[in-house]
């Protein structure tokens, strides 16, 4: 498998520096995963701005259901460094240590209802499908714009 280097701010390339510098601010540290990204400056932005989509408040998720995601990805994807990271995030933003567990050994979560909807309604926010005629009579009112 091929090494690649951990950049810092000051061995990064010059294109990576300032997304480093606002990662390292956001974190508090610099995670080696960035530190790796940033020898290819558009893959490190690209990276922060998806990031940056996933915080913002156009995602209806909350900072909790959001940690659960990641997380539940990062497993399901056998990704170690992923998985360590979103069990501290999601115990930073208030998941429960119980949850945190269960999702790391593949468990139902103690509320699986809200581990499943976090999960659907994440999707439909995203794929927007279209509703089924089955579910028709049941569509909740589209919302007044505010």
């Amino acid at each position: 498998m091929q090494k690649f280097q951990i950049h810092t701010v000051d061995t990064a390339p010059a294109g990576s520096g300032p997304t480093l510098n606002a990662i390292a601010q956001a974190y508090g540290f610099l995670p080696n995963l960035a530190g790796a990204m940033a020898e290819a400056p558009a893959l490190l932005k690209a990276y922060w701005a998806v990031i940056g989509i996933f915080d913002s408040a156009d995602i209806t998720l909350n900072p909790a259901e959001r940690q659960i995601v990641l997380l539940t990805a990062s497993v399901a994807n056998e990704c170690s460094y992923c998985a360590a990271a979103h069990t501290m995030l999601g115990g930073m933003v208030g998941v429960a240590p119980g949850d945190i567990q269960a999702i790391r050994e593949g468990r139902a979560m103690a509320d699986l209802g809200v581990a499943a909807k976090t999960l659907s309604n994440y999707t439909n926010h995203i794929a927007n499908p279209p509703l089924n005629a089955q579910f028709a009579a049941h569509a909740l009112p589209a919302r007044k714009a505010s």
